[in-house]
């Protein structure tokens, strides 16, 4: 019945959307480039089976303390603004080559599966507004790789708790954020990749800990980094390097407090802290920061 409201094949939708509340949904939700013009929200409900919202258009999408016993496909997806937060999800979150006019919202939802390593993909998608995920906790990978995003990108409190094989937990490679990227207190089971990246405000990493570094020794990879604001690193805790080679930060690069240990023997950096090449305004450091 979601399928036909949404679809509207058989029966007209209700202008202000489809809501569904408390529902045990048995099997699949397939709405794959289906067209609507009206909301879908669910709340309190069980899906039984995957949801597919793939290269679908829709106004709205919210999926509210939710349960899905499957995969949300989303990619390619173009909605206003989509928002699944508070939910347990048992299978990959997929939002790669996406186009949400305003905010993709994942806020305080689990992502248990993992496959080759990553359960969170939303690599070369489009954002109009922020991308918020505020204490979202996925057991593999995220990857955002290549994403535009016009406003924030949020990680306070998330957590990251599987890696893919290379040991990376967060690939954001090339991703351009045109307002700041913040990531307060993220917990990651493995490095931090944001080489290449574009952000025009402040770049605010305080109170992260990366629990292991990558197969080259990294656990925060940010060389070639461009910051229209600070960078703000205080207190980062890191088993691994820290890469800013090549980094063009226009304010404040702040490392107080900040502990890094190399001591993968994989390690194929040496050091602890490579800056070579960057660029910063001020730098905000303390004696703890750096090697003895």
């Amino acid at each position: 019945m979601i399928e036909e409201l949404c679809r509207g094949a058989r029966w007209a939708a209700h202008p202000k959307g489809v809501h569904v509340t408390g529902a045990v949904v048995v099997g699949s939700v397939d709405l794959s480039y289906a067209g609507s013009s009206v909301p879908l929200r669910l709340q309190d409900c069980r899906l039984l089976g995957p949801l597919t919202l793939r290269g679908g258009r829709c106004s709205t999408i919210e999926i509210l303390d939710c349960e899905v016993d499957g995969a949300v496909d989303a990619c390619f997806l173009s909605a206003d603004h989509v928002v699944l937060s508070r939910s347990l999800i048992n299978g990959l979150v997929l939002f790669s080559g996406a186009t949400i006019t305003s905010n993709l919202e994942l806020q305080g939802t689990t992502i248990t599966a993992s496959d080759d390593g990553h359960s969170f993909d939303a690599e070369w998608s489009q954002i109009g507004s922020s991308l918020v995920l505020d204490s979202l906790h996925t057991m593999g990978r995220m990857k955002l790789r290549g994403a535009s995003i016009q406003g924030h990108l949020i990680l306070n409190d998330a957590a990251i708790t599987g890696t893919d094989h290379h040991r990376n937990a967060l690939v954001a490679e090339d991703l351009v954020v045109r307002g700041g990227f913040f990531m307060d207190r993220l917990a990651a089971a493995g490095a931090i990749r944001v080489v290449g990246a574009i952000v025009d405000g402040d770049f605010e990493a305080p109170d992260v800990g990366i629990t292991s570094g990558n197969v080259k020794g990294e656990a925060l990879a940010a060389y070639r980094l461009r910051v229209g604001g600070s960078a703000i690193l205080n207190r980062l805790q890191g088993a691994g390097s820290v890469r800013l080679d090549g980094a063009n930060i226009a304010g404040q690069l702040a490392v107080v407090g900040a502990k890094i240990t190399v001591g993968d023997t994989e390690a194929l950096e040496p050091v602890r802290w490579n800056l070579r090449g960057a660029r910063c305004a001020e730098l905000a450091d303390d004696r703890a920061a750096w090697p003895a």
